[in-house]
């Protein structure tokens, strides 16, 4: 299996999410888990954990929170999509209107949404992205699941 590519489990798509609010950490994790497609492969609380979390685990898709009080900003997430080139990156913002979307060009951000939309708008995102990676990109292995 080549390290750089993530993996699509034969029976979910794995997503690392990364924020540092525990409380909606633990719940966007629950909201996730309840789709059969879906595997949460890992939280972190920082920008530092994520780095080490991507490039262990190779999640299909990385949520961040861009305003974590700890070591997140448009580098951090830049640096994150260098450890983890193929994952869709999904950032999420506490801001309402005038979302950055700037961010999805200059810093390789696949998706923003505002946080108070991501329960309706994440899963429809991770699967716009998860297919137009795919259409793009045949090298994505589909391997099983690590036990």
């Amino acid at each position: 299996m080549n390290p750089e590519v993530p993996f699509i489990s034969k029976n979910a798509i794995s997503i690392l999410i990364v924020d540092d609010n525990p409380m909606f950490l633990h719940l966007l994790s629950q909201l996730l888990e309840r789709e059969a497609f879906v595997h949460v492969v890992g939280t972190a609380f920082s920008g530092e954990q994520a780095f080490q979390m991507a490039r262990q685990l190779l999640p299909w898709v990385v949520i961040i929170d861009l305003e974590m009080q700890i070591f997140t900003n448009p580098h951090a997430i830049a640096y994150l999509r260098s450890r983890s080139p193929a994952s869709t990156i999904i950032a999420l913002t506490l801001l309402e209107e005038n979302l950055p979307y700037h961010l999805r060009d200059k810093f390789g951000v696949d998706a923003i949404i505002a946080k108070s939309r991501a329960f309706s708008e994440l899963l429809p995102n991770i699967l716009n992205n998860m297919f137009l990676t795919l259409d793009a990109s045949p090298q994505i292995q589909t391997v099983a699941q690590p036990a």
